[in-house]
């Protein structure tokens, strides 16, 4: 796969966004994710002769030509899709986590408790506990609100 023989590379995955034709048609844009270990590595993958020689192969079928974006933080809830697009602001980033983790730091508990009532109290509960609040948050919750809320976290 692309890049994954190059020193340092840490794997190569398929973004979860995908750009669509509004018509459910093949997908507009090809996205990949390249992950390297040191911005050294990757500097020498965005010049090596090999990288120039796969885009020259696909550039007749690039409409905006080879774009590259290095993000250096990690990918979360709140990052743009675009650098051009801002951040939300922080307080707007605060009110949304706080609206998926009260509810589920509360009823998560509530619930495994009377499923496990001999556990009550235990360590082994509050990880059980800390586990599915994680990943309600991750997983379900997250993703469902910043969709619902993307209109308003994107004004500024």
């Amino acid at each position: 796969m692309v890049g994954e023989n190059h020193a340092g590379c840490g794997g190569v995955s398929r973004p979860s966004r995908r750009q669509r034709d509004p018509s459910g048609g093949r997908a507009k844009s090809l996205e990949r994710d390249i992950r390297f270990d040191t911005i050294e590595h990757l500097y020498a993958w965005t010049q090596s002769e090999t990288r120039r020689e796969l885009v020259a192969e696909i550039a007749p079928y690039l409409n905006d030509g080879d774009r590259t974006e290095i993000r250096t933080e990690p990918a979360f809830w709140f990052t743009p899709p675009a650098a051009n697009i801002r951040q939300p602001l922080r307080w707007k980033q605060f009110l949304i986590t706080l609206l998926v983790i009260f509810p589920s730091t509360n009823l998560v508990p509530w619930l495994t408790g009377m499923a496990l009532p001999e556990l009550r109290g235990s360590l082994l509960l509050h990880l059980i506990n800390d586990a599915l609040v994680v990943a309600l948050v991750v997983w379900l919750w997250m993703p469902i609100v910043t969709r619902l809320f993307a209109g308003w976290l994107k004004k500024n």
